[in-house]
């Protein structure tokens, strides 16, 4: 099993710098098609919200913890911020089909993107601290 623990600054430019660490390790792992097709899409609309909406105010570091074995890729942000609410989750969740993705409003479109495109996408905080985990199975590859 392979696990790295990273900081990032809350910044933009650091999306593409992680995307890059991920590139890397897929084509080391073997799995660059999965990423190329779901998690790339996945790691920059997560990586971006959190910037956006959880660290915007607070400008601390995001924590990004990398997980692979030969059943998951897993990837989790840690930061001081929100989480979207519950029922916004819910809300998004339950959208069963969209024909083009601008008929959701803005603000559910990065959750309605890495549902379909990844396996498992959680959100939790505990006090301060907020936790993104999307998880991309890739034993069927």
């Amino acid at each position: 099993m392979y696990k790295e623990e990273s900081y990032y600054k809350s910044d933009y430019s650091e999306v593409k710098k992680l995307r890059e660490k991920v590139e890397i390790l897929a084509i080391n792992f073997g799995f660059l098609n999965i990423y190329k097709e779901n998690i790339e899409v996945s790691i920059g609309e997560i990586f971006t919200n959190v910037i956006k909406h959880g660290q915007n105010k607070v400008k601390n570091d995001v924590k990004v913890i990398i997980e692979i074995d030969e059943e998951k890729f897993q990837i989790i942000f840690e930061y001081l911020g929100e989480i979207p609410s519950k029922e916004r989750i819910e809300e998004v969740n339950h959208i069963k089909e969209v024909k083009d993705i601008f008929e959701l409003k803005e603000s559910g479109r990065g959750i309605y993107m890495v549902n379909r495109l990844m396996d498992s996408l959680e959100f939790t905080r505990v006090e301060e601290i907020s936790k993104i985990k999307i998880t991309k199975k890739l034993q069927f590859f």
